[in-house]
C-alpha cells in the first residue's frame, strides 16, 4: 500500500495556497459564497436532493478533495449524507488524486 502524501500548502491573507501548483484553494473574496455559488447553487442540488426517490442513487464527482469546503456545505443544502433517512443504506466518499 502506498503512503499517502499531505498537501504541502501555505497561507495568504488567510486563504490556503496548493505549492504543488501555486493556486488559491477557493476565491480569495469569499470561499463559502463561491462554493455555494458554483458549486451548490449552479448544480441545482438542493432541489435534486429533494427530487430524490426512496433509495435512489445521487453521485457527485469531484476531482480534488481541496479543503472539503464542497463537502462541508452539502449539509447546508440538504444533502441526505448529512441527515437521518431511514431508506438510505449507503454512503461512499471518494478522492481521485491528480495525475
Amino acid at each position: 500500500m502506498s503512503r499517502i502524501e499531505s498537501a504541502r500548502l501555505r497561507w495568504e491573507d488567510g486563504v490556503p495556497v496548493a505549492e504543488a501548483f501555486d493556486d488559491f484553494y477557493f476565491n480569495t473574496d469569499g470561499g463559502i459564497e463561491e462554493s455555494q455559488h458554483v458549486f451548490l447553487a449552479g448544480n441545482q442540488l438542493e432541489q435534486r436532493f429533494q427530487a430524490l426517490a426512496s433509495r435512489q442513487t445521487f453521485v457527485i464527482g469531484e476531482t480534488g478533495f481541496g479543503t472539503g469546503l464542497n463537502f462541508l456545505l452539502l449539509g447546508s443544502c440538504g444533502c441526505p449524507a448529512h441527515q437521518p433517512m431511514p431508506n438510505c443504506t449507503t454512503w461512499h466518499l471518494r478522492n481521485i488524486r491528480y495525475l
